[in-house]
């Protein structure tokens, strides 16, 4: 966990963990930050390449952004300049050696996201390198999950298009991004996650027959459509020449519900697995239906995204959000709740959801039982559902700062 504390002019960080974030706050909120100590302990001190590549895209999306590291990369000093988001003009994000220890490019777009929103233009972005695999959200999540999310937040018009697909290790992805500017954000009031009414997803092969996104989907298919008739998942089939550099698998899956809650899972088969199509499509399958379980009304992996927009919106109402309880135990988002109260002085009121929907439908159930015949082997399956442990929930609330867009002008 980073350590904070204040000295001079600068908002001071130790430890690598904390580089993105700190780097993010820091240009939203036009405050300086020192981070010191990064890898100091490892065979390998100081900035890695990834974290490099994330400056450099700094200062494309700035203008008058002051970095400096010191001879050992393990100290930067940061002071933000205005979000131009490069004049409207395209910004272009390469890795011409695709080495392994690249990071999949939602790394720097879910960085990259809330800052462009109070730009100078809107955003226009072409990226290569890894769009899939196991460590960062996959792109297919950000283009499903996290961009419509911001139309609750009143914005419109934010569209990713995956040109080509890049897997994990080397890469060679093609994603084009479009971020509108904005003024400031509205409130958000996300307490309901409804039901799921339909799934979506795409299975996707590169330089692999097309049979085996026809065994991913069909597996998949075979264990959803026993909790909901509307299931559609496309295949994409990439060639030689439409894809990427390495050869792989895998498949992304988006429940909307019925309050346009959107959560999503992925499965990608590593290349040194030897993981059958059939049993991919089943993991990611079983992955959905857990986080639909467990998530409340937002995806786990974007939630962290979502709340920092929520610190930032206008002051005119409170916004809240209904999340599972141990989303705490996340770094990621303990630093989020964290850095809007030390840049930002926002709270969180985090409490219990007295009531929870799902509670209260089983007991209407009881009050009002189904006249349609159970058998045994149904009500075997009740009782098993009765005994799995039911997860807990809280609301996550805040006022937010009404942060304004100070690099456009007034029109």
């Amino acid at each position: 966990m980073s350590e904070i504390s204040k000295k001079k002019d600068y908002i001071t960080f130790k430890g690598a963990a904390c580089i993105r974030q700190a780097l993010q706050f820091s240009i939203l909120s036009g405050k300086p930050v020192k981070i010191s100590e990064i890898r100091s302990e490892d065979l390998d001190p100081g900035v890695n390449e990834y974290e490099m590549n994330l400056l450099k895209l700094i200062e494309k999306v700035t203008n008058g952004s002051i970095i400096d590291i010191n001879v050992s990369g393990t100290q930067i000093r940061f002071t933000p300049g205005v979000i131009t988001n490069n004049n409207g003009d395209e910004v272009f994000y390469t890795n011409e050696e695709m080495q392994t220890q690249d990071r999949c490019l939602t790394y720097y777009l879910e960085f990259l996201l809330p800052v462009v929103l109070f730009g100078k233009a809107s955003f226009y972005g072409e990226f290569t390198g890894i769009t899939n695999d196991n460590i960062d959200m996959s792109a297919d999540t950000f283009r499903n999950c996290l961009l419509p999310m911001l139309k609750h937040f009143g914005v419109e018009g934010a569209t990713m298009e995956i040109k080509k697909r890049g897997l994990f290790p080397k890469g060679g992805g093609h994603i084009s991004i479009t971020v509108p500017y904005i003024r400031e954000l509205n409130s958000l009031s996300l307490t309901d996650e409804g039901k799921v009414k339909k799934i979506r997803g795409t299975a996707y092969c590169c330089m692999r027959n097309n049979e085996v996104n026809t065994r991913v989907f069909t597996s998949a298919r075979g264990i959803l459509n026993d909790y909901i008739p509307d299931v559609y998942i496309y295949t994409d089939n990439y060639k030689k020449d439409k894809c990427g550099l390495s050869k792989g698998f895998g498949a992304s899956l988006v429940a909307e519900t019925t309050t346009e809650c959107l959560i999503s899972a992925d499965a990608i088969h590593h290349p040194e697995q030897t993981l059958d199509p059939e049993k991919l499509g089943e993991s990611v399958a079983i992955s959905l239906l857990e986080q639909i379980f467990n998530s409340g009304v937002s995806d786990v992996r974007i939630a962290p995204t979502i709340v920092l927009l929520m610190g930032l919106s206008n002051a005119e109402n409170t916004s809240e959000i209904k999340l599972p309880s141990n989303i705490i135990q996340s770094d990621y988002m303990m630093n989020t709740l964290r850095y809007l109260n030390k840049f930002f002085s926002v709270k969180f009121k985090i409490s219990e959801c007295e009531d929870d929907e799902r509670d209260s439908e089983s007991d209407d159930n009881e009050e009002n039982p189904k006249t349609e015949e159970i058998t045994d082997k149904d009500d075997d399956l009740y009782k098993k559902a009765d005994e799995i442990p039911r997860p807990e929930f809280h609301i996550f609330s805040c006022l937010g700062f009404g942060l304004q867009n100070m690099a456009r002008k007034t029109e």
